[in-house]
């Protein structure tokens, strides 16, 4: 049976408390430090320099597991010029080839992540470290 009456909501009303103040959800995360970079010019007298910074690049289904990496960076040296670029041959299963590819910048990295650049069937996607440790880390295991 429903009832119309306000008197069921009043009291339920009384049994409710207002809340002022949300508990901070983020209370247990880290703060944020401040992170800078030297700005000092390089020097022929100076021992230690800053690392080139790179985004990471997968590059798979290159056919025949006998592509090397130096085949890949002759192929990026001959369209872009001669850069710094990385190579790292990863490990397949079956006949094609995967790579891992540091780039530089991102002038270069847009232009090398662009279908028209690489031949047909090559897959293209950004790097993830994140995955790639996981598997050989399971891959350790079993060893």
């Amino acid at each position: 049976e429903c009832s119309t009456s306000n008197e069921g909501m009043q009291n339920k009303q009384e049994d409710w408390s207002v809340v002022t103040s949300k508990k901070n959800k983020n209370s247990n995360r880290k703060k944020v430090q401040l992170v800078c970079t030297g700005l000092e010019a390089k020097s022929a007298n100076l021992s230690i320099q800053g690392a080139v910074r790179r985004k990471w690049l997968y590059i798979g289904k290159v056919a025949g597991n006998g592509v090397a990496e130096e085949d890949i960076l002759n192929y990026l040296k001959e369209s872009l010029g001669n850069h710094s670029f990385v190579v790292k041959k990863l490990t397949t299963k079956g006949y094609n080839s995967a790579f891992s590819v540091g780039i530089p910048n991102k002038t270069l990295f847009e232009k090398v992540f662009d279908i028209s650049f690489w031949p047909e069937g090559i897959v293209l996607r950004e790097f993830e470290f994140t995955n790639f440790f996981r598997k050989v880390k399971i891959d350790q295991k079993k060893t």
